[in-house]
C-alpha cells in the first residue's frame, strides 16, 4: 500500500494526532488531509508536516462534513486512505453508567451523535471519493470491542456500548452499499485496543500494563492493518492486529 491521499478525523485527539504523524513519517509522500474542530491545534499540528492540509470542521454535525467534502473536492478526486477516530465515552461530560437508573436521555443521544452519526456523515462525504478511483480505498473507523453484543459479558457503559453496537451495524451496512455502489476498498470497524490517552485514563489506573499502549503505538497498529486491508475485509469487525471479532 502507497496511499497518496489520506484523512484522518478527530487529528487533534491522542491517538489522531499520532496517526497524522506516523502517516506522514511512514509515506512522506502522501498528501494528509487532517480533520477536526480547533483549526490553532491542526495547524500546529502539521506545521513541520509535508504535504499537510487542516480541515478545520465539526464531524458531529451533518453541516460540517457537507462543507468538508466540498474543500476536499477542490483539493482531490479520490481519497486512498480514511481513518476515522471521533468517540466520546458518555454525553454531556458524565463518566460511563455503571447502573440502569444512570442512563440519561440527553447525554446517550449526544453519545450516538457523536459515536455513530459522524461515521455516517463522514460515509456520505467521502463515498463520491472512493466512487472515482481505480484502485483500493480504504476507510478504518474506529469502534470498540465493548461495542460487541456477543462479547459482552459485563454490562454498565450503556451510552458507550449501544452507541458502539450501532456504529457497527451502520459500518457493515455502508460497506455494503459501497461494494455495490463500485467503491473497490474494503470498509471495516476496528478496535485499535485500549490506549492511555485523555480520553480513557481515567479508567485504566489500576489496569496491568500489559494490557495498555501510548497513542503511539496505536498508531502503529492500525497504519500497519491498514497496510494488510483487502477487498475480503470488506464489512469486517477486526481487532488491532488483523483478528476478526464478534459483531
Amino acid at each position: 500500500m502507497n496511499p497518496k491521499t489520506i484523512l484522518i478525523s478527530g487529528a487533534n485527539g491522542g491517538i489522531g494526532s499520532c496517526l497524522v504523524r506516523a502517516a506522514s513519517s511512514r509515506w512522506p509522500e502522501a498528501k494528509i488531509f487532517a480533520v477536526a474542530r480547533d483549526e490553532r491545534k491542526l495547524i500546529a499540528l502539521g506545521r513541520d508536516l509535508p504535504h499537510f492540509m487542516a480541515l478545520a470542521y465539526d464531524l458531529t454535525h451533518p453541516q460540517g462534513a457537507k462543507a468538508m467534502a466540498e474543500v476536499l473536492a477542490a483539493e482531490t478526486d479520490t481519497i486512498d486512505l480514511v481513518i476515522h477516530t471521533l468517540g466520546v465515552l458518555n454525553g454531556l461530560g458524565q463518566r460511563p453508567e455503571k447502573s440502569l437508573k444512570e442512563v440519561d436521555e440527553k447525554a446517550l443521544a449526544e453519545t450516538f451523535r457523536i459515536n455513530t452519526m459522524s461515521a455516517i456523515w463522514l460515509g456520505q462525504a467521502i463515498k463520491p471519493f472512493l466512487q472515482r478511483k481505480n484502485s483500493w480505498g480504504h476507510v478504518m473507523i474506529l469502534s470498540a470491542k465493548v461495542g460487541s453484543i456477543g462479547d459482552n459479558e459485563l454490562g454498565g457503559w450503556y451510552s458507550y456500548r449501544m452507541s458502539k453496537a450501532a456504529l457497527n451495524m451502520g459500518i457493515k451496512t455502508m460497506a455494503l452499499e459501497f461494494r455495490r455502489s463500485n467503491c473497490p476498498g474494503a470498509l471495516v470497524a476496528v478496535h485499535p485496543g485500549t490506549t492511555v490517552t485523555d480520553f480513557s485514563k481515567d479508567y485504566v489506573k489500576n489496569w496491568p500494563a500489559e494490557r495498555l499502549a501510548t497513542p503511539e503505538m496505536t498508531a502503529e497498529r492500525l497504519l500497519k492493518l491498514a497496510e494488510m486491508l483487502e477487498p475480503e475485509h470488506n464489512g469486517k469487525f477486526l481487532h488491532w492486529d488483523g483478528s476478526e471479532l464478534p459483531w
